[in-house]
């Protein structure tokens, strides 16, 4: 009971002040260590168990082996300095701790607890836009937000966890939907096809996913449309920009370029794209001559941070790129499906967690910050609540 409360403060906890007001608190009063605060916390839920229980499950020991196995490659290739590597491990590891450890205890929100998240989130679907709106600075700044982009993921999050505790009535269907769009005004490639995904999946897609051409096709229309609505970007991602090279480009194409140079297991912990390369400055930049491109210079880094599939390419290589993908097979693989699911979307909406965090990693860091935590929260008690019904079933 204890653990159970704990948990929902926690969720609670994580999806105000660190979700909403995060970016806020960051940058006036410059406290940025909240995430990994929470993260200690599950993690310490967690040890509480393991030693209640003198035993570790196979696929946390995995996660740290593999993690440990690769802070010594990482020391041992010495690519950048040590401070760097360690805190390039410990920026790294922080969203699979957090996922692992909610999967481990086992926690979900009761009902009690749904019926305050949906009053909560349904109130602020429509005052965050309010906000984003009054304390805009232009374009892609939000003196609330810090940057639009944030506000777009906090009304995405927001928007999926009103649905996750409605009763999915129609009217809760119109109010997501309008929560969806409102999230728009973020004006941002990657929420376009986000939400094209989401559409699709709550509202085409009912049945399981399987392996057969069908789904073969529906998905295939489905990258398409998303690509439709985010083409610029997808384009200047990969071929600049009237014949500049811009950050995220430039990152990617490093990012081949190390897991070839580093071949099979990449550049290492803290050299390449996150925030341990940004604070420290790796050499690679230097070395790969993207010490002079506006954003990833030692003068103005700003940019350095602003992907996470470079961050696995460069950094872990092609193993890493493989074990990335068993990772998310692993979260498809967690999430059950019954003929019930029709009617609640815990599948569906555990799919379109899955799309948005594919989606987010292609031109943005939330993967590891602090943005992520309110989403695996989500993703978590779905998974946690739909084994425990599982569960009850059988016996």
């Amino acid at each position: 009971m204890l653990i159970n409360r704990t948990y929902c403060f926690l969720f609670f906890f994580s999806y105000i002040v660190v979700g909403v007001l995060g970016a806020f608190i960051e940058s006036t009063i410059k406290v940025s260590f909240l995430d990994e605060l929470i993260i200690a916390v599950f993690c310490g839920l967690l040890f509480l168990k393991i030693v209640k229980q003198h035993h570790i499950s196979k696929k946390l020991a995995i996660l740290l082996v593999t993690w440990v196995f690769f802070l010594i490659y990482s020391l041992l290739c010495s690519v950048t300095s040590n401070p760097a590597i360690f805190q390039g491990c410990l920026q790294q590891i922080k969203p699979f701790l957090l996922l692992f450890s909610l999967l481990e205890i086992k926690q979900h929100l009761a009902k009690k607890d749904k019926k305050i998240v949906y009053k909560l989130t349904k109130l602020l679907g429509f005052v965050l836009p309010v906000i984003a709106f009054v304390s805009r600075l232009d374009a892609d700044h939000s003196a609330f937000f810090v940057h639009m982009a944030n506000y777009g993921n906090l009304m995405m999050v927001t928007s999926l966890m009103f649905f996750y505790c409605s009763s999915k009535k129609k009217n809760d269907k119109i109010l997501f939907v309008i929560f969806l769009f409102l999230g728009i005004f973020c004006l941002r490639s990657k929420y376009y096809g986000e939400v094209v995904a989401i559409l699709f999946f709550i509202f085409l897609l009912k049945k399981e996913i399987k392996i057969n051409l069908k789904y073969f096709i529906c998905f295939g229309i489905l990258i398409f449309t998303m690509l439709v609505f985010s083409w610029g970007k997808v384009y200047t991602y990969y071929q600049g920009f009237n014949g500049e090279i811009l950050a995220r480009s430039a990152l990617y194409q490093t990012a081949f370029e190390l897991a070839k140079d580093y071949f099979p297991l990449g550049s290492g912990f803290g050299s390449f794209a996150d925030d341990a390369s940004k604070v420290y400055y790796s050499p690679i930049y230097i070395k790969y001559g993207l010490s002079d491109i506006w954003g990833l210079s030692p003068f103005y880094s700003n940019y350095i941070t602003d992907t996470y599939f470079p961050v696995v390419i460069g950094q872990f290589g092609v193993i890493g790129l493989i074990m990335l993908c068993m990772f998310y097979f692993f979260l498809f693989k967690q999430i059950p499906y019954s003929p019930k699911d029709r009617d609640d979307f815990t599948y569906v909406l555990s799919l379109c967690l899955l799309v948005i965090f594919i989606v987010e990693s292609t031109a943005g860091s939330m993967f590891t910050s602090y943005l992520c935590i309110p989403y695996m929260l989500l993703l978590s008690d779905i998974i946690n609540t739909n084994k425990k019904n599982s569960f009850s079933k059988e016996l």
